[in-house]
């Protein structure tokens, strides 16, 4: 299975409030804003600790082991040669993670599309015996971020992604794609995240993904 992994961009356009906020948002927002500068495996390793220390601080909040998660995931995008052979370990922590939101924040459709992500990214290690059991789960991962809330775009747009780059014998292709392409990007224009905090990246992906049908 062919897995074409994006750039993902996660700074959030922050809502201007009357009131300062606590320390806690603060520090959210600062690192939020470092994501799509941490280019490196590297640098996505410092700020994934920074926001998992917030996430052992805070105690309650689900968003800091999410980004704590994707900037792991987003490691493995950036390994080459001799560094694949960690991608396993580096997506175990992505897992460990993402468990601990979910402790936090049970049925979380966004949780649940990071674990699909995770799921995905262990297929390059290997296309030929990781391609059909890996992608089977991440599409089963996303068929239930979808059922937990049909109004996240981003569970489409993976899902959609995922089934452009499944060959057809095996249920995927461009055909079956679209819809769900469309879907999330229809998705794009109502969605409002429930806090600044929460996930909003996306909607560039997507319409990338559509222009392939031009």
């Amino acid at each position: 299975m062919k897995i074409l992994f994006f750039t993902i961009a996660l700074i959030c356009t922050l809502t201007v409030s009357a009131q300062q906020p606590d320390k806690y948002t603060q520090a959210m927002y600062a690192n939020m804003a470092k994501v799509d500068s941490a280019k490196t495996v590297r640098e996505k390793l410092e700020l994934s600790n920074t926001f998992e220390r917030i996430a052992k601080a805070e105690k309650d909040k689900w968003q800091p082991y999410y980004y704590a998660a994707m900037l792991q995931i987003l490691r493995t995008y950036e390994m080459k040669g001799n560094e694949t052979q960690n991608i396993d370990e580096v997506l175990n922590k992505a897992d460990n993670l993402l468990i601990s939101a979910e402790v936090i924040s049970p049925n979380n459709s966004e949780i649940l599309c990071l674990q699909s992500m995770a799921t995905s990214a262990r297929i390059p290690v290997d296309y030929m015996t990781r391609g059909a059991q890996y992608g089977q789960q991440a599409s089963e991962i996303l068929k239930k971020a979808i059922k937990a809330d049909p109004s996240n775009p981003r569970a489409y747009l993976l899902m959609g992604q995922t089934t452009f780059y499944t060959p057809e014998f095996i249920g995927g292709g461009k055909d079956k794609a679209k819809p769900l392409i469309e879907k999330s990007l229809e998705l794009f224009e109502t969605f409002k995240p429930s806090s600044t905090l929460d996930p909003v990246w996306g909607k560039p992906m997507a319409q990338l993904l559509l222009k392939q049908y031009n």
